[in-house]
């Protein structure tokens, strides 16, 4: 986010809280939230006076909008976790890289690879 930005986001706070917007506050504000996006520090203070009389912090605007980016990344890492097959070779690509340090470590005396499996989940 731009300072300006900052600035337009505050103007937005002014607007449910009457505060007083002047450079030192986008300044205090920008130092805060400067790294966040623009869109979702808004959506963030709406939100908040959509369900609270309380003025809004900039410590508010980052716990909301990092909350929301954690469930984001949460909701994409939950749906490639279903896919069977990319997480077969998650795990798959994880036990052969672990096997590669084992063997580096070893100096080679180690199994240099994972063996290979014919259990299919389900086949008992």
């Amino acid at each position: 986010m731009t300072p300006q930005e900052t600035g337009k986001l505050l103007g937005i706070c002014a607007s449910y809280d009457n505060r007083i917007v002047d450079e030192i506050a986008i300044y205090a504000w920008y130092r805060v939230v400067g790294d966040l996006p623009y869109g979702a520090c808004e959506t963030a203070v709406i939100e908040h006076y959509s369900n609270s009389r309380e003025r809004i912090m900039p410590a508010d605007v980052r716990k909301h909008v990092k909350r929301e980016q954690r469930e984001v990344a949460d909701h994409g890492r939950i749906r490639e976790l279903l896919d069977a097959d990319t997480y077969r070779s998650q795990v798959k690509a994880a036990d052969t890289a672990f096997m590669r340090k084992l063997a580096a470590r070893t100096n080679g005396t180690a199994i240099k690879a994972a063996p290979e499996s014919d259990y299919e989940p389900g086949s008992a």
